[in-house]
């Protein structure tokens, strides 16, 4: 900050020592006049960066935007334009005349001639202001403006779209072929041209992926020609509300109002079977994204959110709480209550519709109550623009860990998140606008080890078999069809969605035979897939490093010359048991950007690893884990990639101490390898990198997290559907991060915002290879 401080200063420092050099020089002390132009052409100066400044960062950054500071700087610049069309010839005089011992003694004016003036140079300054500001806004408007271009969708695509009714299914079925029957031959291709219709949805939804990350990545190049693709306007209002709906009250719980001794006996709970009742459901929708304090007019909460922004929506399908009554509900964090979802005209919204968006093998048994989590995009979308979609997946990654952490910690159930689902049918099934809000995550809390079932035993909601076999068996990624109000967001809430729509009419018009080949992936093979990407991930000696034949970028250690080898793994202390009340965590986290300038001990880096890997990744193995350490005693400054722990069952056999409120016992040393040395620059390059925060530079400790496309690639639900899985995954492990530090005494704060080519470069990162999705500084409170 003081270095920051100094450079706002040096220009009034140099402009000071000039006139004082001058008056020197000259022998006498400038005039009163001179002294006017000098300071009214540094006040022009000034302004104009600081309208500059904020035009950039808020308007291309997406960093906070201070409304009333730029507001009050244009109005200012229009003011001193006016002011300068007026004196723009004295200005011009004062700089241009001749120095002479004694100026000649001035005529008087011919009153009958009219003042000499030049009328022409107000209007030129005035012309040429107005010229400049025109073309900046041209040039903002229309330079860089990309729209994605999706290019495999075809108008059959399209018209599959189109076709698709309220409740989930299609009038008519259209392949992307444009042939009834998903096959240019109708049912000739059978089975057979049905599956390379998916194949082919599947192979333009990643193409979707891969453009959307591309053109939403920041650079210090791209910045300057790059134009958001859509017109978000004003934001939504906070809260979501429906008029008139019944609503029911829920009691507040005890951690929120920091009521320790009864959140620690709550953390104790054992497993439990029995039907949760609104004290219990309302403490974890509390946790979950409740609100914990009031600030600023901001009402902050218990997860944390890019910019306080608070995109997520969470539901609540009831099937067996004491005191409600089944069927979908919308949680109000404002007034801790839920409401209850206006039946559609057309079509009941009872447990039962949702319940065939689901799937016969998607619901735990022993299930009373799921939770889905949605997105209203324009919250987050007014401020970060094309990044939006990047922002509201790891918010709801976050908030997802709280949701697991209070369940386990209450009511020792498991908190499973389905990884397939038809967003096109719930979001009918609850009446979500679509376009503005979509279907993100489905959250089903039970004991821990139940097997699915087709439908949760004695919910007396049982839906029609047959079509909830079709719909789990035919899910297929979503036709892409056309993108409108939201843009590169719309874009990608179709292309990581799945689909039952068209797909159950054609399975049904083809027979039996033909369903067996769509089969989606079973919780086994999903479970198998995620075991061995992770222990690809963890296997020794550690990932492969950057080739040596790459110079490194300029900015970086050794720029220009081949990046160093990586260098060999060292050991952690071993991590030791964080005993902590995570309720009263979750109440009380909070993002601090203010850190000690006194270095983090290596076993609370040891402590806060563990923590981070532990369970088991939930939805995606693809999160990788690099650290940079500023200041962490015994370690360099450097970047390291955290490969694991040996021995103890590793991460993904030790139960979480945070996660648990349980003991557990000491794990193996994790471990670190070097992958480059910064030395003393470590700092500034990782301030510059995070597009110049503060908050980045001054940490000790900055976690970069990265996903593994290859892992995402592997995604059994699809590539796609992977990138959406493996941000809510890295928000997982964000959260993890706030709730250890807050265990163990230290601050951190989430940082999404990034250079991307420079992040990468930070830590040694191939983009071909990994993409880096989140950034977290940590340190000693400041």
């Amino acid at each position: 900050m003081e270095g920051k401080l100094a450079w706002v200063l040096l220009p009034l420092a140099v402009a000071a020592l000039a006139v004082l050099v001058l008056a020197a020089w000259r022998g006498r002390a400038p005039s009163r006049h001179g002294l006017n132009v000098g300071a009214s052409l540094l006040l022009l100066a000034y302004v104009l960066t600081t309208a500059g400044l904020g035009i950039f960062w808020v308007a291309n950054q997406q960093l906070p935007v201070f409304d009333w500071h730029y507001l009050f700087g244009y109005a200012t610049v229009l003011l001193l334009v006016v002011h300068l069309s007026f004196n723009l010839r004295i200005v011009w005089q004062h700089l241009r005349r001749k120095r002479v011992a004694a100026p000649p003694p001035r005529a008087a004016p011919d009153v009958s001639a009219g003042p000499a003036r030049r009328p022409f140079l107000g209007a030129a300054g005035a012309a040429g202001f107005a010229a400049a500001a025109g073309l900046g806004y041209f040039v903002g408007l229309r330079h860089g403006r990309t729209e994605l271009q999706l290019g495999g969708t075809s108008s059959a695509d399209r018209a599959e779209t189109a076709s698709a009714r309220p409740d989930g299914t299609a009038g008519t079925a259209h392949g992307p072929e444009g042939a009834t029957g998903g096959t240019k031959g109708g049912t000739k291709g059978g089975v057979k041209g049905g599956a390379s219709a998916d194949a082919a949805a599947a192979a333009r939804a990643w193409a979707v992926v891969e453009r959307f990350h591309a053109f939403s990545g920041h650079s210090r190049t791209r910045v300057l020609r790059h134009a958001a693709s859509t017109d978000w306007g004003s934001g939504p209002p906070p809260f979501k509300l429906y008029a008139g709906a019944e609503r029911v009250a829920l009691p507040m719980p005890s951690s929120a109002r920091l009521d320790a001794a009864s959140a620690a006996s709550a953390a104790s709970a054992t497993p439990t079977t029995a039907a949760p009742d609104l004290a219990a459901l309302g403490s974890w929708l509390w946790h979950t994204t409740g609100i914990s304090e009031r600030r600023g007019g901001i009402a902050l909460r218990t997860s944390p959110s890019s910019g306080a922004l608070f995109a997520t929506e969470l539901y609540v399908l009831a099937l067996d709480v004491r005191g409600l009554a089944a069927g979908p509900w919308h949680y109000d964090p404002e007034g801790h209550a839920l409401q209850r979802v206006p039946q559609a005209p057309e079509r009941g919204r009872d447990a039962a519709s949702v319940l065939a968006a689901f799937g016969p093998l998607a619901l735990p048994a022993g299930c009373h109550a799921v939770v889905v989590a949605s997105a209203i995009f324009a919250r987050s979308g007014h401020k970060y623009g094309d990044r939006t979609y990047r922002y509201v997946l790891a918010d709801l990654g976050h908030a997802l860990e709280n949701l697991r952490v209070a369940v386990r910690a209450q009511a020792g159930l498991e908190v499973r998140l389905l990884a397939q689902f038809d967003e096109q049918a719930l979001g009918a099934a609850l009446g979500l606008a679509a376009r503005h809000e979509g279907v993100l995550a489905v959250a089903a809390p039970a004991p821990a080890g139940t097997a699915p079932a087709r439908v949760p035993a004695g919910t007396g909601h049982e839906v029609d078999q047959e079509d909830q076999g079709d719909r789990t068996s035919a899910l297929r990624p979503a036709a892409l069809g056309d993108v409108e109000r939201l843009g590169l967001t719309e874009a990608m809430q179709r292309a990581t969605s799945l689909t039952a729509s068209s797909a159950i009419e054609r399975t049904r018009a083809q027979g039996p035979a033909s369903r067996a080949p769509t089969a989606a992936p079973t919780a086994a093979s999903t479970a198998a897939a995620t075991a061995a990407a992770t222990a690809a991930s963890t296997a020794a000696p550690a990932p492969t490093p950057v080739p040596s034949t790459r110079a490194a970028p300029p900015g970086v250690a050794n720029a220009g010359a081949p990046w160093p080898a990586p260098g060999a793994a060292i050991a952690l202390p071993a991590a030791r048991t964080v005993q902590a009340d995570v309720l009263s965590l979750i109440a009380r986290r909070r993002s601090r950007r203010r850190f000690s300038s006194q270095p983090v001990p290596a076993q609370a880096l040891a402590d806060l690893l563990q923590a981070m890997t532990q369970p088991a990744p939930v939805l995606s193995p693809a999160v990788r884990i690099d650290v940079l350490t500023a200041a962490v005693t015994g370690l360099e400054a450097a970047a390291w990639r955290f490969v694991g722990g040996g021995g103890g069952g590793g991460p993904a056999a030790q139960a979480s101490a945070i996660a648990q409120g349980g003991q557990a016992a000491p794990a193996a040393s994790g471990l670190l390898q070097r992958r480059i040395v910064h030395g003393p620059a470590l700092r500034a390059r990782a301030r510059a990198a995070a597009l110049d925060q503060d908050v980045i530079g001054e940490a000790a400790v900055v976690f970069v997290l990265s996903l593994d496309r290859a892992a995402l690639r592997a995604d059994p639900c699809g590539a796609a559907r992977g990138y959406r899985h493996g941000f809510i995954e890295a928000g997982l492990v964000g959260e993890r991060i706030y709730l250890a530090a807050g265990a163990l005494g230290l601050a951190t704060c989430a940082v999404g915002a990034f250079y991307d080519d420079e992040a990468a470069a930070l830590v040694g990162l191939d983009a071909a290879r990994e993409w880096v999705v989140h950034f977290a500084a940590l340190g000693l409170p400041g």
